[in-house]
C-alpha cells in the first residue's frame, strides 16, 4: 500500500475514534457547552427547561404593567363610545390589588360614578335616580352649607336644566341645554369593608352654551356608594369648589 493511502486510512480512523469518545462522554456527562433545545417529547423522558421570557412578550410583563393597561382600556370598554365621549377620565387608578375580586368590585364601583356623571351631564333624571337611594344626602355649594337629604333637591335642577356659572345658579330651558365635556382627574377609589365604597376625584366640567360661550369649572368631589340589592348606589355626596 502506498505511503499516502496508509496515512489516509490513519488519519480517518484517528478522526472516527475520536469523535466516538466525544459523543460518549457528552451523553454521560453533559458536561457540554452546547445550548439547550427544548425536549418536547424526546425518549429520555426529561422534563424541558423553561423557556427564556423575552422582555417584549406581553404575557411576560411585569403584572402592574398589564393592570395599567386594563386600568386603562376598561372605561372605553365598559362605557362605549357614547359615555366616553362626554365623560373622560385622566390619570386612571391602578388596579394593582393581589385579589382580584378587590380588583373587580374597585371597577364596578368607579363604573358607577362614571355612569352617575354622564347622567348629570346630559340630562338624563331617570337613570340618575336609579342609582341614588332615596336617604341619599349631599353637601354641595348649591345646598349653602346645609346637609340636604332625598333626591327633590337634585330633581328640580335637573328639571330646569340648571347651569351653574362660577357661585351663581342660571337656570335656562331645558332645549337650551349647553354642551357639556366632563374630566373625572386622578379618581380613587377605596373599599370600605365588601358593601360601601368612597370615590374622590377632581372634577373639570366644561360647557358651550347656544351663545357659544365657554365656561370651565373646578370640582372636588367625594362620592360614598353602598352595595344594596347586589348593585352599588350612591347614598353621600360631597362637591367643593
Amino acid at each position: 500500500m502506498a505511503s499516502t493511502d496508509l496515512g489516509a486510512v490513519l488519519t480517518a480512523m484517528i478522526a472516527n475514534k475520536n469523535f466516538t469518545g466525544f459523543r460518549s462522554q457528552s451523553s454521560s456527562s453533559g458536561s457540554t457547552a452546547r445550548t439547550p433545545v427544548p425536549d418536547n417529547g424526546s425518549e429520555s423522558g426529561g422534563e424541558s427547561a423553561p423557556p427564556v421570557p423575552s422582555p417584549k412578550d406581553p404575557e411576560a410583563a411585569p403584572a402592574v404593567v398589564s393592570t395599567t393597561r386594563s386600568a386603562m382600556n376598561f372605561f372605553t370598554q365598559q362605557f362605549g363610545n357614547s359615555q366616553s365621549k362626554v365623560v373622560q377620565i385622566s390619570q386612571p387608578p391602578l388596579f394593582d390589588d393581589v385579589d382580584e375580586s378587590v380588583v373587580q368590585a374597585k371597577k364596578e364601583v368607579l363604573s358607577k360614578v362614571h355612569s352617575m356623571l354622564y347622567y348629570i351631564s346630559v340630562g338624563d333624571l331617570d337613570s340618575y335616580q336609579e342609582m341614588v337611594l332615596p336617604t341619599f344626602t349631599c353637601f354641595e355649594p348649591e345646598t349653602q352649607g346645609t346637609l340636604v337629604e332625598g333626591i327633590q333637591f337634585h330633581q328640580y335642577m335637573f328639571e330646569n336644566a340648571m347651569l351653574e356659572k362660577e357661585n351663581d345658579s342660571i337656570f335656562v330651558k331645558k332645549r337650551d341645554r349647553p354642551k357639556v365635556n366632563c374630566t373625572m382627574i386622578a379618581p380613587h377609589v377605596q373599599l370600605i369593608g365588601t358593601d360601601a365604597a368612597c370615590v374622590s376625584y377632581t372634577r373639570l366640567t366644561q360647557t358651550t352654551n347656544s351663545t357659544n360661550l365657554t365656561t370651565v369649572e373646578k370640582w372636588c368631589e367625594t362620592r360614598v356608594l353602598q352595595r344594596y340589592n347586589e348593585t352599588w348606589k350612591m347614598v353621600h355626596c360631597h362637591r367643593s369648589k
